[in-house]
């Protein structure tokens, strides 16, 4: 059973054909400090969540809330505290596409 998305692609098709824009600019926030993994829902609707719903999209990262008040992204590999992330994809599928898009 495939879900169409709002882009008009299934979930699959989404996975399998990333958009690059969207990978080069999650690997740029990974970069910055001020990027927190780790925030109360409140953080979360203050914080422009545009790229991370669609790498949310292309199954790069999931948004977990196991309630309390908080919520945080898997899919890289974060600081004991989530307050930065170090920038190195978990998902070993994603480190040859970056690879691949940063070697052009």
């Amino acid at each position: 059973m495939n879900i169409i998305n709002s882009a008009g692609m299934s979930s699959a098709a989404a996975i399998a054909s990333p958009d690059e824009e969207v990978i080069q600019l999650l690997y740029m926030t990974a970069k910055e400090e001020d990027f927190c993994c780790l925030m109360t829902d409140g953080e979360w609707e203050d914080y422009d969540k545009t790229i991370v719903n669609r790498a949310c999209d292309l199954g790069l990262v999931t948004i977990r809330s196991p309630g309390g008040g908080w919520s945080y992204v898997t899919g890289w590999r974060l600081t004991k505290l989530g307050k930065k992330t170090i920038g190195i994809p978990v998902k070993l599928t994603i480190i040859p596409r970056l690879l691949a898009f940063f070697t052009r």
